[in-house]
């Protein structure tokens, strides 16, 4: 039998063969340029080259009804069993010679190395070695390139690659002329249906920087959320702040300053913490941190000069009060004790002789109360017969008797070191219009008055007040003073710390606190005891 010609293969479309482009026109032009394989070497017989069109016109109609792209184009590369994209990727090695034998199993081996391709791309690859006759060719090439390479990722833009569901071998468009596609199993070993036309054009990713833009990456889960400091501090001064705020209820207005401060503190970090947290993509924590920090900045910053300042001036007005009147109602009973021994209020000023025998001004009336005050051993420590500012008297006149002070008077040392007196006596004397010669309260120079001669009723007379300013000391003899034009008026006068009234004890021995209000004119009628003014107590 005639040996074939090499250029001679069976054409399915002897008339014209369009131009191919694209891919397999490359192949196409690739397998035309290589020489004759082994098989058109050999020299086939027609009758198998005959069956090998037929079976290639077969696969070529099924990859039409699958709807493969470039289906055109596959059945013009089917048209030589010798050449083209399928004997390239089917063809290994040229091998040297062949017998007529030798041709018909090579075509055989072609189309059964065809079907099996896509069965040998799912086994594990290890080694080329291993492959023997399966290994050869384009299907090897390209399936040893995609074990070997790793997964494909956009490293720096947060995108997973986009895994595309592999479509099926040209094999098993061959294998299945019918049309009737069954799931495909792909390199990793997940059964997917049959690639359909639309799914063989994957979808265009973003470029990195544009899907960065568009698309920012979330923030991992191993991205862990800290609380905020700022908020942290605004919670921790803000909640200090409020129990600070009770220190205003001293006196000083320097007390109200730390709440102040520290509640102001509070506000601010805590808006800024607020801030922090709030922003976009924030990694901080502390929304209610913050809100403590503000309300309790405010309630801070306000509670204290507000709320507890004024409370603690009442309180003390209160407490001090109480306090005034007490130590006025001992002083009252002190005077009721020693008018009942004597027979008569103490003197308002003690006299006695001097070395040349002159009078002079030994003690006050508050020295003859302190046997009746519970203070006998300094009266006992006392020399009555020298001045109270003798050398020999001063360390008793040092010493302060709490049933002279008054709430919130100055205890401060007074003349050489003496203790202070915030209580003076009413006493004196007026020329009242009318009347002439008017005396006032129980106390004078030398005086010794009896309840008898208080005209205008125990009730009806003053007899000690609480003073503000120039404080005497407690054993002055000349410890005693009109009311004058009113009350917290003159310094030489009556009046209280606060500066809003004073209280007075009565010949009877009830105290009375008087405000600011009461006029000077019921306070002078007040404080005479033989005036025959009587005051209504509708009066003040």
């Amino acid at each position: 039998m005639a040996e074939p010609d090499a250029d001679s293969s069976l054409d399915l479309e002897p008339a014209k063969k369009p131009k191919l482009r694209g891919l397999w026109g490359v192949m196409r032009e690739l397998a035309e340029s290589e020489p004759a394989t082994a098989a058109s070497v050999a020299g086939e017989e027609p009758e198998v080259r005959e069956e090998a069109a037929r079976s290639v016109e077969a696969g070529a109609a099924a990859d039409v009804d699958s709807g493969t792209a470039n289906s055109e184009e596959s059945d013009e590369a089917f048209t030589s069993p010798g050449r083209g994209l399928w004997a390239l990727m089917g063809a290994g090695s040229v091998a040297p010679a062949a017998t007529d034998s030798s041709a018909s199993e090579a075509v055989e081996s072609d189309a059964e190395e065809i079907r099996s391709t896509h069965d040998r791309s799912v086994e594990p690859q290890t080694d080329s070695s291993d492959k023997g006759a399966g290994g050869r060719g384009l299907w090897a090439v390209m399936q040893a390139m995609a074990t070997d390479a790793p997964p494909a990722s956009d490293a720096g833009t947060g995108f997973q690659s986009r895994q595309e569901p592999e479509i099926a071998e040209e094999s098993d468009l061959l294998d299945d002329p019918e049309g009737d596609h069954t799931p495909v199993v792909n390199q990793a070993g997940a059964t997917s249906p049959a690639a359909t036309p639309s799914s063989t054009f994957p979808s265009p990713a973003l470029p990195s920087p544009l899907g960065e833009l568009i698309s920012p990456a979330p923030l991992s889960a191993s991205t862990s959320v800290v609380p905020s400091r700022v908020a942290l501090m605004a919670a921790v001064a803000g909640g200090l702040a409020v129990p600070l705020s009770i220190l205003a209820a001293q006196e000083s207005w320097m007390w109200r300053l730390p709440a102040s401060a520290v509640g102001f503190f509070g506000l601010a970090a805590g808006l800024a913490g607020w801030n922090e947290v709030a922003r976009p993509r924030s990694r901080r924590s502390g929304k209610g941190m913050a809100i403590i920090g503000i309300a309790c900045g405010v309630v801070g910053m306000f509670l204290g000069p507000l709320v507890v300042a004024p409370l603690g001036t009442r309180y003390r007005e209160t407490t001090g009060d109480r306090m005034t009147s007490r130590h006025l109602s001992e002083t009252g009973q002190a005077l009721d004790q020693a008018y009942e021994k004597r027979g008569h209020y103490p003197e308002g000023t003690l006299i006695g002789p001097d070395a040349e025998g002159r009078d002079r001004s030994l003690h006050g009336w508050m020295t003859s109360l302190l046997p009746y005050l519970g203070e006998g051993e300094l009266f006992a420590s006392i020399d009555l017969t020298k001045p109270y500012n003798a050398v020999k008297n001063q360390p008793a006149m040092k010493q302060r008797v709490a049933a002279f002070e008054a709430a919130g008077g100055d205890v401060t040392p007074v003349e050489s070191g003496f203790a202070a007196a915030h209580f003076a006596g009413v006493g004196g004397t007026i020329d009242a219009a009318g009347q002439g010669l008017v005396h006032l309260g129980v106390f004078d120079r030398g005086s010794a008055v009896r309840r008898e001669q208080i005209v205008d009723g125990l009730s009806n007379t003053l007899i000690v007040g609480e003073i503000a300013h120039r404080y005497p000391a407690w054993g002055d003899p000349e410890n005693w003073r009109m009311v004058g034009s009113g009350l917290n008026r003159q310094p030489h006068g009556f009046g209280n710390a606060a500066g809003t009234g004073a209280t007075f004890l009565k010949a009877d021995g009830s105290v009375r606190f008087f405000s600011n209000r009461v006029s000077s004119d019921v306070l002078q009628r007040l404080s005479t005891r033989d005036g025959n003014d009587p005051v209504d107590d509708d009066e003040f």
